[in-house]
Order: C-alpha cells, then sequence, then structure tokens
C-alpha cells in the first residue's frame, strides 16, 4: 500500500528506519503461522478479500493480544482491529 501511495522510495526508505529501530518487533512467518492465518481469517471470511498479508498480520495481532493496528487497510477494522489513523 505504502508504494503504491508513497513510491518505491518512500516505500524503502519506511523499511530501512523499521529494520533500524530496536523498538520493533519484527517477526517472521513459518507455516504453522501461515495454516493458522489461513484457516482463522482467509476461510471463514471469504466475502472480505484478506490477503494473505492481511491474515497473517491478524493472527500475529490475535496472538499477541494486540487492538490496534496503524494502517490504511479498511480489512483491519473489517477483521476487528481498531485503526490508527482513526
Amino acid at each position: 500500500m505504502l508504494i503504491r501511495r508513497r513510491g518505491r522510495t518512500a516505500a524503502l526508505a519506511f523499511l530501512d528506519t523499521v529494520y533500524a529501530e530496536r523498538m520493533h518487533d519484527i517477526r517472521f512467518v513459518d507455516r504453522e503461522m501461515e495454516s493458522a492465518a489461513v484457516d482463522r481469517w482467509i476461510r471463514p471470511f471469504r466475502n472480505q478479500g484478506f490477503s494473505l498479508a492481511d491474515a497473517v498480520s491478524f493472527e500475529i495481532m490475535r496472538r499477541e493480544g494486540i487492538r490496534t493496528a496503524f494502517a490504511l487497510d479498511r480489512h483491519f477494522a473489517a477483521a476487528g482491529f481498531d485503526l490508527l489513523p482513526e
């Protein structure tokens, strides 16, 4: 989404900042997480059009008890999460 809205240069600069900042907790997805995301978020919510990236994000947030997402994607609200910005 950031690439589409701001371009590759801005998106790469954002990623570089995220990777360099120690306060961010980066999670890598294994097969078990992917399967859980598909089974919990994609199959039951077929009418929402959630992407695999959405579903994995939702599953990580669910497991970690995170209720608020910094996102511009309406799918997070459709999945029941609060959005920033509102």
